[in-house]
């Protein structure tokens, strides 16, 4: 689980929708009722506006709650421009975790929001030259980060803005400001992150760590079966596009395959399959083009994948199916017995993780068999770090 702690209810539903993207199941909250079911918990405190004071309490209280549940990591969304108690709320995060320290990104360079040299920018324009200036409630004055986030009241002994070449000082109870021009930069910031760090910051700061770390698919103890029926998938490297790792491989002649829909060779398969997923969690099913002929009978393949699939999944527990191919798909969803899907992600144009609703601990993504399976798929797969908190 992944906790966050936003200012205002908008901050908490953009990184919602950020973490929708991730395909993470997600809850905001309006109070510390943390939700077990859900992958990103994100509690809006609506502390940007109250006095300092009643602010810091709420955090608090909030953070009493989150000790109280197991969590990958906990990240602090901040304003992008620093309205509100920026440091007087990460304070209270720092007391409470008194061996950690605070990495806050600000920047949004998506959205033009850069910081340079210790100065803050809106596209390429100084902050108090920029729309910011006439802010009803926050109107901007200056530029320089430092000002900006009131060191001068007492937290110049905490705060200081790190460079993108410079690593995180190990040092407990600061508040390290990343520079940031690119969104690459907030990738790089991302990396550097440790269990004796806790990420706040922006929008693009959370899309980075979910990159990072989000482990939006299987995790280490949740098994996978990738299924390639698909004529084109010969041609395609599913090792190395998707694991970081050697899996175990089925690899299945066209020929025994389609040996007149034999029985006992359909169980010999499944069975190979089973064996596998009893010393791994990554399996693939994968049809090998024959030795004796350049074509071959298509049309009965995806049938006898399918019912090897069905007689794997009455033996094993499999949380993630990835099959290629529309023919083969159609037929494990009739085999399994599965008439009922909820999209939850599109990876990419074509290519869509659904939430299997005849079998909830079953997801199913699904690809053409001419589409390569999206490099984010294997990064999220490798994101097994976990930032404990």
């Amino acid at each position: 689980m992944i906790i966050v702690i936003a200012d205002d209810f908008t901050g908490a539903a953009e990184l919602a929708g950020i973490a929708l993207k991730y395909g993470l199941s997600t809850e905001v909250l309006t109070n510390g009722d943390l939700s077990p079911d859900a992958e990103v918990n994100i509690i809006d405190t609506n502390t940007r506006s109250r006095p300092v004071e009643e602010a810091c309490r709420e955090v608090e209280r909030i953070l009493a709650y989150v000790d109280r549940i197991d969590h990958s990591f906990l990240f602090k969304k901040t304003d992008s421009v620093f309205r509100g108690h920026v440091v007087e709320e990460l304070s209270v995060l720092l007391r409470h975790y008194p061996q950690k320290s605070v990495l806050l990104a600000p920047a949004n360079p998506s959205r033009g929001r850069t910081i340079t040299e210790g100065h803050y920018f809106i596209d390429g324009q100084l902050l108090h030259e920029s729309v910011f200036s006439t802010d009803p409630e926050s109107p901007a004055h200056q530029s320089d980060v430092l000002s900006l986030l009131k060191v001068g009241t007492g937290a110049e002994d905490i705060v200081r803005v790190l460079r993108v070449s410079e690593d995180i000082p190990e040092e407990n109870g600061k508040i390290w400001v990343a520079e940031a021009s690119t969104t690459e930069n907030v990738i790089t910031w991302a990396g550097k992150v440790n269990n004796r760090i806790i990420p706040a910051g922006s929008a693009d700061f959370f899309d980075a760590m979910l990159s990072l770390y989000g482990r939006s698919y299987s995790q280490v103890e949740q098994k996978s079966l990738f299924i390639c029926g698909s004529s084109l998938s010969r041609v395609v490297n599913l090792e190395e596009e998707l694991f970081s790792e050697n899996p175990k491989v089925v690899g299945v002649s066209e020929d025994r395959i389609c040996a007149g829909g034999d029985e006992n060779v359909i169980g010999e398969i499944a069975e190979a399959v089973i064996d596998h997923f009893r010393v791994t969690n990554n399996v693939i099913l994968f049809v090998k083009a024959s030795e004796t002929s350049d074509s071959f009978p298509m049309r009965d393949i995806p049938k006898y994948l399918a019912t090897i699939t069905a007689m794997v999944l009455d033996r094993i527990e499999v949380r993630e199916l990835y099959i290629e191919g529309g023919t083969t798909s159609s037929e494990v969803m009739r085999k399994a017995g599965w008439h009922r899907f909820k999209p939850v992600h599109q990876l990419e144009d074509g290519i869509v993780r659904l939430h299997v609703l005849d079998c909830p601990s079953c997801y199913v993504t699904v690809k053409p068999g001419s589409y390569k399976w999206p490099t984010r798929l294997k990064n999220d797969r490798m994101s097994n770090q976990k930032l404990e908190t």
